[in-house]
């Protein structure tokens, strides 16, 4: 899912194993989902709380703020 803001865009999504959606890593990988959030183009980092970060992502004014909270909320 894709929240577009003045700032920029806060992406969410899963992947079918414990790598980064559409990135395959070394060594063995797990047969779990797992999910994942990023802002723009960067890096992906790992979500805890998805529903959580659903209600952040969408109530953010900006992706600053978005990633303020994140942040202070260590998620």
């Amino acid at each position: 899912m894709i929240y577009t803001k003045p700032d920029g865009t806060i992406e969410l999504s899963g992947s079918g194993c414990c790598c980064p959606p559409g990135e395959r890593g070394p060594g063995m990988h797990t047969n779990s989902t797992t999910n994942w959030w990023r802002v723009g183009d960067g890096a992906w980092m790992p979500v805890r709380y998805l529903n959580l970060m659903r209600v952040y992502a969408a109530c953010a004014d900006t992706v600053e703020e978005f990633v303020e909270t994140v942040e202070k909320e260590q998620l």
